[in-house]
Order: structure tokens, then sequence, then C-alpha cells
């Protein structure tokens, strides 16, 4: 496969993704998304499960808790007391969050869209762009994988440029093909996806060797855009009522 991906061009996540490029990623999920929302073959695929699915939410959170401390020490040391103190509480709101990210309607989620899994066309007759690494998908809400792409993948400066063109983007794609995604959920999910996108630098940081200084950088590149969308989007105060 990688030697058949060969010709196509990759990107680097720790320098992150260009407007265009997030275009034609975007273009990719809304397609990929309306194929399979609320879509009956959802429910044949009975390996697809929501991430609220016991034991994922249990497992995620004994792998937080026991990554925690490794990860302040390693990347986290300088952040907010804010952040730090969401850090800390959150393996008690992890139930709520993915309960959140899994109601319907439901679509096919890849779990890990970021920059570093795509290979982008060079040729004319090359698809826009191909995604790896499909080991944790799932079903849930679409604004998952969007959540993730944009505050995983770009710098904060050209996520607050081009955000909320992405966001229109997105939810046009889908309603030209008949799905109806209100913008106040669209958003209200975008919000708890860049909370709940904290948990990858921890549990990567905290949980996995690091090999190489560019490990090292990808780790703190994901935090950063994960805490600086976290304040962007006040995400803080969502939580249970």
């Amino acid at each position: 496969m990688l030697e058949d991906l060969g010709g196509l061009r990759n990107a680097d996540q720790t320098i992150g993704c260009t407007a265009t490029d997030a275009e034609t990623v975007i273009d990719a999920i809304a397609r990929h998304h309306s194929h399979w929302w609320d879509n009956d073959r959802l429910a044949s695929l009975r390996w697809l499960k929501p991430y609220s699915a016991p034991p994922f939410p249990s497992v995620l959170a004994n792998n937080y808790e026991a990554a925690w401390p490794i990860f302040v020490e390693r990347i986290g040391y300088d952040m907010s007391p804010a952040l730090r103190d969401f850090g800390e509480r959150f393996p008690a709101l992890m139930p709520w969050f993915l309960e959140e990210l899994a109601r319907p309607p439901h679509t096919f989620l890849h779990g890990d869209l970021r920059l570093d899994q795509l290979f982008f066309a060079v040729a004319a007759d090359d698809p826009p762009v191909i995604a790896l690494d499909w080991q944790i998908t799932g079903k849930g809400r679409g604004a998952y994988d969007l959540g993730y792409f944009l505050s995983q993948s770009l710098t904060a400066d050209s996520r607050r440029s081009c955000e909320d063109q992405l966001i229109e983007r997105y939810a046009e794609r889908l309603t030209e093909r008949g799905i109806d995604y209100p913008r106040e959920q669209l958003w209200r999910d975008y919000r708890l996806t860049t909370a709940w996108c904290f948990i990858y630098p921890v549990v990567a940081a905290g949980r996995v060797d690091i090999a190489n200084d560019r490990q090292l950088e990808l780790l703190r590149t994901m935090l950063n855009g994960a805490a600086m969308a976290i304040e962007d989007h006040d995400v803080l105060s969502l939580r249970p009522d």
C-alpha cells in the first residue's frame, strides 16, 4: 500500500496543514460522512461501535490516569492552571463526553484523522486525498472527525483564520447531499470534540515510548492544538448539567 501511495504528496503535522489542503480534506470528510449518514448498513457492521460502548470508556480512563503524571513531566509541565485542572478531572468526565459524541444520527468516523495520516494528489487523475490508519474507527457525530482534524492538524493561527469557513463548508457539502446538520448542534459537537482531543497527547506521551525528537515535537503540536482550541471556544464551560 505504501508503495502504491509513494507518488502522492505527504504533509507534516508539526508544520501544519494549509488552508487549501484543509478544504480538500473537509470535502472528503463530508463525502465520506454523507455516504454513511444514518445509513442502515451501519447496523450490519457489528465491529463498528460508538466510542461510548463498553469497555472503551473504562479502558480509556484507566490508560489516561496511568499516563497523566508522565505526560505532565514530559510535555505538560507548562499548562495553564485551568487546563491542568481540566486534565485532572477529565477521567470522571469521559463517559459524558463519549455519550454526547455518540448521540444519533451516526456516521462512520475515521477517528484519527490528522495530517500525518493523509496523502494528497499530485497528478490530475490521483484521488484528492487518501487517509490511512483506520484502526480506531467508530460511529457517532460527524463533527468528531471535523473537530479532531482542524484542532490537531492546523496551527492555531491558521485554524483561526479559516475555521468558520471550513465548518460552514462541511455543512454545505452535507446539505448538497440532502443532510441537515443544524449549525447549533454542529458547533456544539465541534467544541466537545476539541475538548475530547486533549486525551490524545496525554495518552501518547504517557503510554508510548518517545523514540526521537520528531515524535516529541508532534506530541507538543497535538497538545498546543488542543489547548488553543479549548481556550478559543470556551470549551471548559461545557459540562454535564
